[in-house]
């Protein structure tokens, strides 16, 4: 999987309104213009935690294999090494699209002194969905923050580094306590559809076979991780998601070809013996099988 940048992110599209510190953070303000069209195209990691807030316009974002709604006064968070594309913008608002995008490294956020993967990990997990709305006063607060960090980024003066690490922690507190009453909201009107102990299962596997599925694809390997029988596992998975465990499992695979066979120039021979098929023959029938399409075909597409 093609990992991208803060660096990388930040040069995406004709955007006139960017501010950025390297690869350890960055703030975009995108609005329409035609290159929205090539956008995280395809599904890629970001090396970064992100978060969008939709001031107006709607997209929908593919996040592994579950695609989720932006719309205005959204905002949505994402954690670093998820598989993420944007699958399409709406033709009837593009136009009106107008976005806030906001990336932090993980290396940066890992120096800060805060709890980030409780904040950002599990909460997010918990929820049904990483996309809030908004009400007025946390829109308040959001646009008092950003628009300190901005000023923090324009303005040349020591310790800025650590005053903006200072000043991230604070929104991240802010944004965990956001999503913590979102919640508790959602548990009081019975629109959590897992328990805790079977969302915690499905976030742990879902990780370890975003981790492992370039060289595991067995639901044997996944149970003895989790230390489950792998009957026990595979039932909760498909109680739970909809979806078995190797469907997950070939999912993954699926993103990781397409992203070797848009984003690399290496030939198919070589992505067929990195994703670890025994043959370019069982590679066509399978990527054809889930996309229907040849993966040459896909790669011109």
């Amino acid at each position: 999987m093609i990992n991208v940048t803060i660096d990388q992110l930040s040069k995406m599209g004709n955007v006139p309104n960017r501010i950025s510190m390297g690869n350890d953070f960055c703030i975009i303000d995108f609005r329409y213009d035609p290159s929205f069209e090539d956008f995280l195209k395809y599904p890629c990691h970001l090396d970064a935690f992100l978060a969008f807030f939709c001031v107006s316009g709607d997209f929908r974002l593919m996040i592994n294999m579950t695609e989720v709604s932006v719309s205005a006064n959204t905002l949505f968070v994402n954690s670093p090494n998820n598989i993420i594309r944007v699958s399409d913008f709406n033709p009837d608002t593009v136009k009106d699209l107008h976005f806030i995008l906001v990336a932090v490294s993980e290396e940066y956020m890992s120096g800060l002194k805060m709890d980030a993967g409780r904040l950002f990990t599990e909460e997010i997990q918990i929820l049904e969905t990483p996309c809030i709305s908004l009400n007025e006063d946390e829109r308040q607060l959001a646009a008092g923050y950003l628009s300190i960090i901005e000023k923090m980024l324009q303005y040349p003066f020591q310790y800025k580094k650590e005053c903006l690490g200072s000043l991230i922690s604070s929104v991240c507190y802010l944004i965990g306590a956001i999503w913590d009453n979102r919640l508790q909201e959602a548990a009081k009107s019975g629109r959590l559809r897992m328990d805790t102990r079977n969302r915690s299962v499905v976030t742990k596997f879902l990780r370890l076979v975003s981790e492992y599925h370039v060289s595991e694809r067995t639901v044997i390997f996944y149970a003895d991780k989790m230390c489950l029988t792998p009957k026990y596992l595979s039932k909760l998975i498909k109680n739970a998601t909809g979806r078995s465990a190797p469907e997950w499992i070939d999912s993954f695979v699926i993103l990781e070809a397409k992203s070797m066979l848009k984003y690399s120039p290496m030939p198919i021979k070589e992505i067929v013996s990195r994703l670890n098929f025994p043959n370019q023959s069982v590679f066509h029938k399978f990527f054809k099988a889930h996309t229907g399409m040849t993966p040459n075909e896909y790669r011109n597409s």
